[in-house]
């Protein structure tokens, strides 16, 4: 009987260890902090959003939410860009892609201005950056090609959806993001992404 309710007691340990809520991304502007949360190492299941007045969770786990950036695409509130593992009502396969909110602070709750069903090209990971520098973050996102080479592409919000005016060369070996102002690691040398004459480029 000792033995069984030995066993018991390690494996409710091993569960609650198993369980520990971790933080799968962040991001902080000014006053605010929003970070996913969840209890598996690749997706969240809530979003906290925390200010000097407000602190709360949003439920968000059918998402599957594995990164988040604050960010400012027309120039007036600011957005949460949400990268999402999931089917889209268009496009009913999970994949990864960008869901774009506004806060509702009043019923803490996220309230959505964009979700994008697909890119132009699957999506492996993104950014939120000015680098056109008008004011207002474009999505710079790493794109797979069918031909496995990658490609970067910058979208500009346009009121009702996002064009896609700038694109680098395509290359062959995978692109890490290091940050939001647009550092990156290519193979074993970090450059600094930039745009000139619409080609996005890196040095």
């Amino acid at each position: 009987m000792k033995k069984i309710i030995l066993s018991l007691l390690v494996l409710m340990f091993i569960l609650t260890g198993c369980s520990k809520t971790r933080v799968i991304d962040f991001d902080e502007s000014g006053d605010l902090k929003v970070q996913v949360l969840g209890t598996d190492k690749t997706f969240g299941e809530k979003i906290q959003i925390t200010t000097k007045d407000q602190d709360f969770k949003i439920d968000v786990k059918g998402m599957n939410p594995w990164k988040i950036e604050i960010c400012n695409i027309d120039g007036g509130d600011l957005e949460l860009a949400i990268g999402v593992y999931k089917e889209s009502p268009h496009h009913r396969e999970k994949a990864k892609r960008v869901f774009l909110y506004n806060i509702d602070y009043k019923k803490k709750r996220l309230q959505p201005k964009i979700r994008i069903s697909r890119l132009n090209n699957p999506l492996e990971d993104f950014i939120m950056k000015d680098i056109d520098e008008n004011g207002q973050d474009n999505i710079i996102a790493l794109e797979k090609l069918k031909d496995g080479t990658y490609q970067l592409a910058a979208y500009k919000w346009t009121n009702f959806s996002f064009d896609r005016p700038y694109t680098s060369e395509n290359f062959l070996e995978k692109i890490i993001f290091l940050d939001k102002d647009g550092r990156i690691q290519i193979g074993e040398e970090e450059k600094n992404l930039y745009l000139q004459g619409g080609q996005i480029l890196w040095k």
